[in-house]
């Protein structure tokens, strides 16, 4: 992340951050990548991502339950379970 921080200060030019999923695996990477605006590909491994069903209600930003300030992204409900796509892929039969 230093080496980073250091490329940002120094104005380098480029696209986007490119990492294997040795840095993509860290949630706070991501996070900082995020909160520096930069565009980023990053390999994750099937476990590090996860997934929710389709049918998943999300509720949509500036919609809230009137505690607390409103989602600023859309969420989905704190009682959805998400799954590793191996954990999806487990329970496929080979038709599917």
């Amino acid at each position: 992340m230093k080496l980073l921080a250091r490329a940002r200060e120094a104005s380098v030019p480029h696209a986007c951050v490119g990492t294997d999923s040795g840095y993509g695996k860290y949630l706070s990477f991501r996070t900082q990548l995020r909160e520096w605006n930069e565009p980023y590909i990053l390999g994750v491994s099937p476990n590090d991502l996860p997934v929710i069903p389709e049918s998943t209600p999300i509720e949509e930003p500036g919609r809230g339950s009137r505690r607390g300030r409103p989602p600023s992204e859309p969420r989905y409900f704190e009682d959805v379970i998400p799954q590793s796509p191996v954990e999806i892929s487990a329970g496929l039969d080979e038709e599917d």
